[in-house]
């Protein structure tokens, strides 16, 4: 799924399907955004894995199709994840936080407004 946003980016507590309408080409809607959430993709009627890094590195469609399509290419790093042939472990041991926090004030526009 290629996505004009990240709906990972949506408000704190939400969850991607919070953020946007039901992508389905079927229904007739169409939703494109640069995605990472490993539920929304696999939600996704059709994928466009562009690669094979970012940057400089990337650019190339390395896999396109339904994600189980795209799981089953092995050029496509992101069907590898998907497919769970790669994994990113997760920490033992969480570092802990410094005390800071970031704070946002004034922010107007939906996506932004975060109280605290």
């Amino acid at each position: 799924m290629f996505l004009t946003r990240p709906s990972i980016a949506a408000s704190a507590g939400q969850r991607p399907f919070d953020c946007h309408p039901q992508t389905s080409a079927r229904s007739g809607q169409h939703d494109n955004r640069v995605e990472h959430d490993e539920e929304t993709i696999r939600s996704a009627d059709y994928l466009l894995d562009i690669g094979p890094a970012a940057g400089q590195h990337g650019g190339k469609i390395v896999a396109s199709g339904t994600p189980a399509e795209v799981m089953n290419n092995p050029d496509s790093i992101t069907g590898q994840y998907l497919a769970h042939k790669l994994t990113i472990a997760v920490p033992k041991k969480r570092r802990l936080g410094n005390g800071k926090a970031l704070v946002i004030r004034g922010a107007r526009e939906t996506i932004l407004k975060i109280s605290m």
